[in-house]
């Protein structure tokens, strides 16, 4: 080892004791090989240099030159070379320049003998194909070198014969060199830079409350454009990439005014990429690029926020400052666009209440069949469906029970009663009112009461139905029998001449929140069964309207005997007559007359 760093031949003999037989351990000399490649700085197109077949053709000179050191040998040494042109090529084109020496294959074999310290060059002409396209990417030229043959001098013939040199090569090194140049160009930046701009965005089917999002369910498609502007130089093989979660599907891209494309790459469980290239090959200075993709969404697929990254780059040199708006990040918000319908209806919508009867065995005489129908008509599932139906359960501000339910029915879920935190009486000895009120309710204006619920009204009989999920289309239908009880209603203070009773059916669940819209806040429908007193007297307003009768008919007899006598009616004209009229009778004549 020590020999091989230094370069001064060792020898190293290796015998036994009282041994008459010796090895001799030699070193071989080491020679070190500078190697250079020498290229024009730049390649004219336009300036044909050489001939071939008789015609101009572009070629370019190249120079391998070769010097040899060594220690201790000074021999002559052969070398024998590979020259390959254009050996970074892009891999949709073939070479740029070729050699004449071997047919039209852009490599060639070469040898060259070197002695010691002198350099020994060799030209060599490149001559370049009439169909190069690319005229972005370098032009790198390779040499590979090695001993090919070498002449050694004779050494005295007492002596060893002198061994073949190796050539000094570091660990991890290659004898190999290389160069590059590059096409001349017209550029308007320094290093005939590009300058790629990337811009998109998504165009969404759903717009609500001013925030465009994607429903999921609805199969509709989405379409992502995006723009690229090249502000630079020339762009060689301009690309965009698209990367974005595999529940989204990549379907096609739009015609554009330069055809494009575009394949799957890289396709795995949980990313896709769609790479885009411009058949054109070329996107020139100051030109613009429209590409438009049709994308749709898995049904599967959950709701929240996806991300597509989108990147353009171009097969030549761009500056650093210029990469910062070649990507662009879009943010696809997947929602669940939830509309629900409620709407219902009771048989019968009315009833008359009034009537004074016996207390029955069973109080709550009255019977209605509620009908609530739940229909999603949104584009999206309905998860988790929860409905709530209210009805009024007694006559606030007393404690008796107005109705239960007796029977409920749903076409998918289940329903249960919530239980009331208010105890209520279920006796059917419903106090009366008092005379009183009876009278003043009979002789007062007809008036409306309402009579409705709350959410959690603790005062309701409530009916929680858990529908489940709903898909888009499915109706649900519940149905209630209720019992009612009259008498409840005829309680005072409280009672009015018509009293609507309203029952809402509403939507608890889902509610709107980052995954959820809510395209109808809080869906709910209400029916009114209608309460009309019968106008019948009771046997109190009977009474009452009988004696008011009979006094107010003596009443007026009295007025009109009173009127009467004050008119002298009782005063007769004729027994008045009579008295004056009264003579003796006809057998008496007084004597004074007689005489007379």
């Amino acid at each position: 080892m020590n020999a091989l760093s230094r370069e001064t031949p060792a020898y190293v003999a290796v015998g036994a004791f009282l041994s008459d037989r010796a090895v001799v351990l030699r070193t071989r000399p080491v020679v070190r090989v500078e190697a250079s490649l020498l290229l024009p700085d730049r390649v004219n197109r336009s300036v044909a240099h050489c001939q071939e077949h008789g015609l101009p053709a572009v070629c370019v000179n190249l120079s391998v030159c070769f010097t040899v050191h060594s220690r201790r040998y000074n021999g002559q040494i052969a070398l024998q070379y590979n020259l390959t042109a254009d050996t970074r090529h892009k891999d949709l084109f073939p070479a740029r320049f070729y050699f004449h020496g071997n047919g039209s294959a852009n490599s060639m074999t070469g040898r060259v003998k070197v002695r010691w310290d002198q350099t020994t060059c060799n030209q060599h002409l490149a001559y370049m194909r009439r169909d190069v396209r690319d005229i972005f990417s370098p032009l790198h030229f390779e040499v590979s070198y090695g001993l090919k043959d070498l002449t050694t001098p004779r050494g005295n013939t007492s002596t060893f014969p002198p061994l073949r040199p190796i050539l000094q090569q570091s660990a991890g090194q290659r004898n190999h060199i290389s160069n590059k140049t590059e096409f001349s160009r017209h550029c308007s930046l320094a290093n005939c830079s590009t300058n790629l701009q990337l811009s998109a965005f998504l165009l969404l089917p759903q717009l609500h409350a001013g925030r465009a999002y994607f429903a999921l369910g609805t199969g509709r498609t989405i379409m992502l454009n995006s723009t690229i502007i090249n502000a630079g130089d020339d762009a060689f093989l301009p690309r965009l990439s698209l990367r974005f979660p595999s529940n989204l599907q990549y379907i096609k891209v739009l015609d554009t005014e330069s055809p494009v494309n575009c394949e799957l790459s890289d396709q795995n469980q949980t990313i896709v990429s769609v790479d885009c290239s411009v058949t054109s090959l070329y996107l020139l200075a100051k030109a613009k690029l429209n590409i438009s993709f049709l994308l749709n969404v898995n049904q599967s697929s959950r709701a929240g926020d996806i991300t597509i990254s989108l990147n353009t780059t171009g097969h030549n040199h761009e500056n650093k400052d210029y990469l910062h708006d070649n990507h662009a990040s879009l943010v696809l918000p997947l929602r669940y666009g939830v509309d629900v319908n409620i709407h219902g209806f009771v048989t019968p919508s009315s009833f008359l209440f009034g009537e004074e009867e016996s207390t029955p065995v069973d109080c709550y005489t009255e019977k209605f069949n509620y009908t609530y129908k739940v229909v999603n008509i949104g584009p999206s599932c309905s998860l988790d469906t929860l409905v709530e139906i209210d009805l009024p359960k007694t006559l606030s501000p007393h404690p008796y029970s107005l109705l239960h339910i007796v029977d409920h029915q749903i076409s998918q879920g289940v329903c249960s009663v919530r239980s009331s935190s208010v105890p209520l009486l279920e006796d059917c000895n419903v106090p009366a009112a008092s005379s009183i009120s009876e009278l003043a309710f009979f002789f007062s204006k007809i008036t409306r009461r309402k009579m409705f619920c709350s959410h959690d009204d603790i005062l309701c009989e409530t009916l929680v139905c858990r529908l489940g999920d709903l898909e888009q289309g499915k109706e649900v239908t519940i149905q209630l029998e209720v019992r009612l009880n009259p008498t409840v209603l005829q309680q005072a203070p409280g009672r009015h001449g018509i009293i609507l009773l309203e029952s809402t059916g509403l939507m608890t669940s889902p509610r709107e929140d980052s995954d959820t819209i809510l395209i109808q806040p809080r869906p709910f429908a209400q029916v009114v069964l209608e309460a009309h007193f019968n106008q019948k007297m009771s046997r109190t307003v009977e009474v009452f309207l009988i004696v008011i009768s009979l006094l107010l008919g003596l009443l007026i007899l009295a007025g009109l005997i009173y009127c009467l006598w004050k008119a002298g009616f009782f005063k007769r004209e004729f027994q008045k007559k009579e008295e004056d009229l009264c003579r003796d009778s006809w057998d008496y004549v007084p004597k004074s007359e007689s005489t007379s």
